[in-house]
């Protein structure tokens, strides 16, 4: 459920992005190879809702949520 509601938040903000990587940094998702594909899945989203917004690459998005 955690899931979708974290799917349908990610807005193309670099702060959600952060937020996934505070999330890896903590070992929250680390440990479920299940829990780290699903967030790799909405890294995902959220990169490509934030490519739409400042029309940069992956490089780029990893600078502005580097944590």
């Amino acid at each position: 459920m955690l899931f979708f509601k974290l799917l349908f938040l990610a807005d193309g903000t670099s702060e959600y992005g952060q937020a996934i990587r505070w999330t890896y940094l903590l070992g929250h998702f680390g440990k479920d190879p299940k829990a780290s594909k699903k967030m790799d899945k909405i890294d995902k989203i959220n990169f490509k809702k934030w490519n739409k917004i400042n029309k940069k690459d992956f490089d780029e998005y990893l600078k502005v949520t580097r944590v």
